[in-house]
Order: structure tokens, then C-alpha cells, then sequence
């Protein structure tokens, strides 16, 4: 670390500061105006008052910046950094899950920086007008809950924000897992007081091929019991609607431990779309699998002679669905089921880029690492997959 280099003053300077003494200011405001010490300048007046041609160096005084400038260029910094922390935070709330509440949300997250910017700006920065943030807000106080039933409330709506298809149930488990106790009927009642309960869909689009000249395999997953991982992966097919085209989505799911484990997004709805589903899948074990039964319906791109290759080269027997039967593959479909009411119907994707960031989004950090499974006791499945290897440890 190198030295700090040492400050050097003119004759004419220190002249300057003893004639602004001799004109009725004090030795703490001549100080404070040019960052000296009360030790600096007592010796230069002892010395002049000694010699009247003393202060003969050569030093140079360097050029004091403007004090008052600096606190305001300070303040400027504060404000700006506080109103880009307010927007990021705001902004990341509402992109993440857009839908009919947002203009609620634009509410809650001015209430939320309370202290760190002045409503007026807050209101402005979130595109709300401040008479209707203050309608919202006499609304909401209007009826006041106790303070038990208003901090369950709130956790209810961070929780319904960051997981906006979550039943009740899971609403309830997430709350324990968060510290909070509150019995399934009351958080019922909170969220139905709030709107916040789910509001379910129907949709119907066909993508099984079944009519093709290609081998069938028998059914068997039917009445198969799992006691591990890589004992059954079921595969399925679903499309997702874009702006102006169709995309599909192959997936490929661990029965056990109901995590995804590869999945492929595409404009064309072909073997290769299973076969990099499949790749992915054994990318993410890349481990010995024989004994593993690969369950999916009769679509010709599941029998194509490429994807039952592939299965065998690596043992994995083949099984497929009854013709017309989707509740042969009821846990892929329920995983396309929760992708479409947790992540597709709530945002309007404009292109595939669009599609295929949010997706993979959804899959590998909420819906493998986060989201509660109430099939493996409320927890995400790669949570319930370590908790299988510690037992093995064990």
C-alpha cells in the first residue's frame, strides 16, 4: 500500500488564511472551509508572528472541492440508488407472474417501499396514480384483522405471488415450512376472502398419432410397484401456444421422486423432439438403468425405430399406454397439467425465445427445486431425491 502523499501550501495561500483570521473569522470556520487542521494553522500564525517574511517554500495548495457540491452529488447518488433497488425488486414481482392482479401488486410493492421513497415518486416510477393508491389502501385498512391473522395474510400473499396455481393445501404446508401455524380451513378462508383461490381451465388439443404400422408394447406399468428412482420414467407430449404459432414440449418424468428429468421444446412435433427429451434424461442420471421401464402412449414418435433403439441400447424395456387411454399416463399428464396452470396460462409468450427461457425457468429451478409435491410428503423433488441418498448413506 503506498504512502499518502503529503499536502504542500504557498506562501500566498497561508497569507490568505491568516488575513481571513484577522477579518473576524474563527479558527474552526477558517478550518472547516479549507479541510486544515487547528494545529496547521496556529503554526502558521506562530511563525509569521515570529517573521513577517516567513512561509518562503515552494509548496503548491491543492484545489479544495466544493463541499456543499459533494453532499449534493452524494444525495443524488442516494436517491438514485434507492429508486433502482425500488424498481428492481417491483418489477421483478410483477414480470414474474403477470395476470388481473397486477394493478394490486403496483399498490403493493409502492406500500412495500414505504421509508425509501416518497409515494409521490413511487406511484410514478410503477405507472399508478397516487389517488388510486390511496383508495386501495383505505380499502384494505378498512377492515383490521388482528395482528396474527394480518401477518398470516401477508405470508399468504407472498406465497400466492410466488407460487400463483398453489392450492390452499400447499399454501398451508409452505406456511409451516415458513414458521407460521395456521390450520387448512383458516388459510381456506384467508385466501377465499383475498380471491386467491385457483381458478381452473380446460383445454384440449390432440398430439398423439396412434394410427402408424410400427410395433405396439404391451402395457407395462399397469399395476407396477415403486419402491426407488429409475424404476419407471413416463414420457409425454403437450403443446404450448405462442402469439402466432404452436411450439411442443417432450418431457420425460422419474415416477418416484416426480421430478423432471429431461424435457425439449420444439416447432415440430417429431422423433427427434422425444429423442432430445430422452438424451437430456440420461444426461441428467448417467447412471446403470437396467431393469428401468420407459412408459409413454402409442404416438408414432415414441414407437419410431430411432427412440426404441435408443431405450434398448441402454436395457430400458419399452411400455406403452392403451390405445385412447390417458390415464394409462396419468402422472405425465399430471405434470403437463401443473406446467400449463403454473406457468403457460399465466404468461402470453410472444416468441419461442420467449417460451423456451420461462419454461426452463419453471422446470429446473421452480417446479424440480421448489415447488411442494404432495404425493412425496410436500417437498420438491430433488429435495425427496436427496433424502433418498442420505437413507442410503444411512
Amino acid at each position: 500500500m503506498g504512502k499518502m502523499e503529503r499536502r504542500r501550501f504557498s506562501r500566498e495561500f497561508k497569507l490568505q488564511v491568516l488575513r481571513e483570521l484577522e477579518s473576524c473569522k474563527s479558527v474552526a470556520e477558517v478550518c472547516r472551509e479549507h479541510d486544515l487542521t487547528r494545529f496547521l494553522v496556529a503554526r502558521w500564525k506562530r511563525e509569521h508572528g515570529k517573521d513577517p517574511d516567513a512561509f518562503q517554500g515552494k509548496g503548491k495548495c491543492k484545489a479544495r472541492v466544493d463541499e456543499n457540491r459533494t453532499r449534493e452529488l452524494e444525495r443524488l447518488v442516494g436517491q438514485l440508488y434507492a429508486e433502482n433497488d425500488f424498481l428492481k425488486r417491483a418489477l421483478a414481482n410483477m414480470k414474474k407472474r403477470a395476470g388481473r392482479r397486477s394493478r394490486e401488486r403496483s399498490y403493493m410493492s409502492v406500500l412495500e417501499c414505504r421509508g425509501s421513497l416518497p409515494v409521490s415518486r413511487a406511484v410514478e416510477l410503477m405507472g399508478v396514480s397516487r389517488s388510486g393508491y390511496y383508495r386501495w389502501l383505505h380499502a384494505r385498512s378498512r377492515v383490521k384483522p388482528c395482528r396474527p391473522d394480518l401477518l398470516l395474510r401477508e405470508e399468504i400473499q407472498r406465497i400466492a405471488l410466488d407460487y400463483p396455481r398453489y392450492g390452499y393445501r400447499r399454501v398451508g404446508v409452505e406456511l409451516v415450512r415458513r414458521g407460521h401455524r395456521a390450520g387448512l380451513k383458516r388459510v381456506y378462508e384467508l385466501m377465499k376472502q383475498d380471491n386467491l383461490l385457483c381458478v381452473r381451465r380446460r383445454y384440449r388439443h390432440c398430439t398423439t398419432d396412434s394410427n402408424h404400422s410400427m410395433r405396439v408394447y404391451e402395457n407395462l406399468a399397469k399395476g407396477m410397484r415403486i419402491s426407488g428412482i429409475n424404476q419407471l420414467w413416463v414420457a409425454d407430449i403437450t403443446y404450448i401456444q405462442l402469439s402466432r404459432e404452436y411450439v411442443y414440449l417432450a418431457v420425460v418424468i422419474d415416477v418416484y421422486s416426480r421430478r423432471c428429468l429431461g424435457w425439449m421444446l420444439s416447432r415440430n412435433i417429431d422423433t427427434r423432439l422425444t429423442l432430445g427429451a430422452l438424451h437430456n434424461a440420461l444426461e441428467t442420471r448417467r447412471t446403470e438403468l437396467g431393469g428401468l421401464v420407459h412408459h409413454s402412449d402409442q404416438g408414432v414418435q415414441y414407437a419410431s425405430k430411432e427412440y426404441v433403439e435408443c431405450l434398448l441400447e441402454h436395457g430400458i424395456r419399452v411400455s406403452m399406454s392403451r390405445r385412447g387411454n390417458p390415464y394409462d399416463n396419468a402422472f405425465a399428464e399430471s405434470f403437463m397439467k401443473t406446467l400449463k396452470y403454473e406457468e403457460v396460462y399465466l404468461n402470453e409468450y410472444e416468441t419461442f425465445k420467449d417460451a423456451m427461457e420461462n419454461i426452463e425457468r419453471f422446470i429446473d429451478e421452480v417446479y424440480n427445486q421448489k415447488r411442494l409435491h404432495s404425493s412425496i410428503g410436500y417437498r420438491s423433488p430433488i429435495e425427496y431425491e436427496k433424502t433418498l441418498n442420505m437413507n442410503v448413506v444411512a
